[in-house]
């Protein structure tokens, strides 16, 4: 792969979101056989590569009350055009898929689902000793039920909150529940 930054990309997306979206392979300097956006935005491509990207899911459109505003503004402005544009779409799950089918009228076809893949040199069984220093430092005490994504409104953290809450004691007392993840 070859990354390539001519601008920053604070001025490129100044520059993207108030004047054109500049070609990919004019502003990298490239003729790619194939290019790959990986967030969504696909920008035009001078020379007519092939195209893959990656649309993870339509949060910004089912969820607009709990998506930063402008990001769904440009999304909403911005996918569709992706869509169009691209030879192939990625997205991680079934659903989204017939989300995206739905929503933007496009073959199924067209469309790949690939399930998010773990780094196994950085994700991998603990041993006993690490398990229970994690434990220690979060207070976390036997059986639990772990929740690990976002925390933020469009996950429905108060859902699962609310739902643990109506659990009998009893499956309380056996099982905590720990959230695991960074702010959304």
């Amino acid at each position: 792969y070859r990354m390539v930054r001519y601008l920053p990309s604070k001025v490129y997306n100044i520059f993207s979101r108030r004047v054109f979206v500049p070609p990919a392979d004019i502003m990298t300097a490239t003729k790619p056989d194939v290019a790959i956006f990986g967030n969504y935005v696909r920008p035009p491509l001078f020379f007519g590569a092939k195209s893959i990207s990656f649309v993870y899911d339509l949060s910004y459109e089912t969820h607009k009350d709990k998506a930063d505003k402008k990001n769904s503004q440009l999304l909403i402005k911005r996918v569709p055009i992706t869509i169009k544009k691209s030879d192939v779409i990625v997205t991680i799950s079934q659903n989204s898929k017939i989300e995206i089918v739905e929503r933007y009228q496009v073959s199924a076809d067209k469309i790949a689902v690939i399930n998010p893949a773990l780094d196994h040199t950085e994700y991998y069984p603990r041993s006993k000793k690490d398990q229970a220093l994690v434990a220690s430092r979060y207070g976390i005490a036997g059986k639990y039920i772990l929740y690990v994504g976002t925390i933020g409104p469009r996950k429905n953290i108060i859902g699962l909150l609310n739902t643990y809450a109506k659990l009998p004691k009893k499956l309380q007392t056996q099982y905590s529940l720990v959230l695991a993840g960074g702010k959304g």
